[in-house]
């Protein structure tokens, strides 16, 4: 049986890149790994006599480790597979060859995708909602309901106006407004570094959405651009506004964007099932797409699922989300450089 070969990524062995993908650029992978304390790799390995590159990451405890397909986002460990090879085959075969792994032992396969497989048991309820239009946006939006379509419009009544960007103030402004809107969220917040990084290494590959009222920034939001998507990866608002609806209005006026720059759709994330996020976001999208959780014992080629059910699980993370938005936002952005990491 092949043996694979693990590698440090680096800006001359990067696999394949269909759609100039952002998330597949090492650069920002590199980005990722560092926010969340991983290691960027590449795993080269065979299926069917078929060399494969997989990217991945990976994580140190003690003496084990944990291999990461998809961590952050699901896209950032895409693997192009040749029509012989389904996802299921791969995966099949690279946990029977890590069982086999002697030098560098894998205890853990962890795997964020959008390919159901049906030997394992899946723990998410993340969705990944896509708006793909087939005819002109401004045709389409005469489909919406007159109440929708005067929601969108009415923040420019106020005096609402955006820009999109990337200049540095571009990125002071989005993340000012993110570090509230986290806050409101009772979620952790990514470093000012890491958004730092990603504007100075990747520039060409994210812009940057600000809306303006009142002479001031009220909401704001970070794409990653890919060649075909425009990926609304973080947003930030001041609360004062959302009266306004002018999150529905930011949501548009980037959805605008993604056509008139040539894109076919905008990706409004990943989201929780039935969260008020999701069923606000519906409103819009067009394609619903499950993303699925998987982590494998290698040892034993079985599914692991997390130590506490799902209902416990969503009761420790209420409770915490409540304990965040009652502490001082420093301590919580302080807190965050100790604990994000565990959430790649």
């Amino acid at each position: 049986m092949m043996t694979i070969k693990i590698e440090r990524i680096s800006t001359t062995n990067s696999p394949p890149n269909p759609g100039n993908s952002i998330f597949l650029k090492p650069e920002f992978r590199h980005a990722l790994a560092r926010e969340f304390h991983l290691e960027a790799i590449n795993l080269h390995t065979e299926v069917k006599n078929q060399s494969l590159i997989i990217p991945a990451y990976r994580k140190f405890a003690g003496k084990s480790q944990t291999l990461i397909i998809g961590a952050g986002f699901d896209k950032t460990s895409d693997i192009q597979l040749p029509p012989t090879i389904s996802f299921t085959d791969c995966i099949n075969t690279l946990t029977e060859q890590l069982k086999h792994q002697k030098k560098d032992p894998v205890s853990r396969l962890e795997i964020r995708t959008k390919h159901f497989i049906p030997a394992l048991k899946d723990h998410s309820d993340k969705v990944e909602l896509t708006i793909q239009p087939d005819i002109p946006t401004a045709e389409w939006l005469m489909q919406f309901s007159k109440s929708t379509r005067r929601s969108i419009r009415m923040p420019f009544k106020h005096g609402f106006h955006f820009e999109i960007g990337t200049e540095q103030r571009h990125l002071d402004e989005f993340y000012a407004l993110y570090l509230k809107q986290i806050h409101a969220l009772g979620s952790l917040p990514h470093a000012y570094g890491f958004f730092q990084e990603l504007w100075k290494k990747c520039r060409d590959d994210i812009n940057l959405f600000v809306g303006y009222m009142d002479h001031q920034p009220v909401i704001a939001a970070l794409q990653l651009l890919s060649d075909d998507e425009v990926y609304g990866a973080w947003s930030g608002i001041n609360p004062d506004y959302k009266k306004y609806n002018i999150f529905l209005t930011m949501l548009w006026s980037i959805l605008e964007f993604s056509e008139q720059s040539g894109r076919s759709r905008y990706n409004l994330g990943r989201t929780s099932l039935d969260s008020g996020a999701y069923h606000f976001k519906k409103r819009l999208a067009t394609q619903e797409q499950r993303i699925y959780y998987y982590m494998i014992d290698i040892q034993t080629g079985q599914s692991v699922m997390p130590r506490t059910p799902h209902n416990n699980r969503r009761l420790a993370h209420d409770g915490a989300s409540w304990l965040i938005r009652h502490s001082p936002p420093q301590l919580m952005h302080t807190l965050s450089r100790r604990l994000i990491h565990r959430f790649y």
